[in-house]
């Protein structure tokens, strides 16, 4: 059911925010799997996109259940993962664990904001495979969401960001060539 009580219907908005979110996501999950250097900000534009895939997921869900585009762009939602998660919780959305962890690291460190902006400090940011993790069980979720008032364009074959695993010997090889 929508906010209004009526039955949920044909979205097109709720479906351009998660294909929206799909380009964002997409392209995070590219640049991630790209070689960067361990050290400076290599990493900041691809947390930047993850995040941002993350916010138009939500208000995706958010647009399904009946909220307003332009409560969407205001300040009670507006960039803010906690409080949309919040609010897509409130109408139903499941648990995902990694995602409100994600979401609450937000909230202490704004990280959004820092992802786009160079900040100096220390702070702790949600490791990329956790956030790439996130979107993934979100826009899973969001879409069997739309699926029965909208086509949902699956999303292309996604590049594959996990560290690769090793065997015994092949770390202790890589370990002993980073101490020479």
């Amino acid at each position: 059911m929508a906010e209004d009580g009526k039955p949920k219907k044909r979205d097109e908005a709720a479906r351009a925010w998660l294909h929206y979110g799909d380009a964002y996501f997409y392209d995070a999950a590219l640049l991630h799997r790209e070689e960067k250097p361990d050290r400076g900000f290599f990493n900041a534009p691809v947390a930047y996109l993850y995040f941002h895939a993350i916010e138009l997921y939500l208000k995706s869900f958010l647009r399904h259940h009946g909220v307003s585009e332009e409560k969407l762009g205001s300040q009670k939602f507006g960039h803010q993962l906690a409080k949309l998660l919040k609010h897509c919780r409130k109408r139903g959305l499941p648990r995902i664990k990694r995602l409100e962890d994600i979401c609450e690291r937000a909230v202490l460190y704004d990280q959004p904001i820092r992802a786009r902006y160079i900040t100096t400090g220390w702070a702790v940011s949600p490791k990329l495979t956790a956030q790439h993790e996130a979107c993934w069980k979100l826009r899973t979720l969001v879409a069997r969401e739309l699926e029965p008032v909208v086509t949902i364009n699956e999303l292309p074959k996604m590049p594959v960001v996990h560290p690769e695993v090793l065997s015994f010997k092949q770390a202790l090889r890589r370990m002993e060539r980073i101490e020479e």
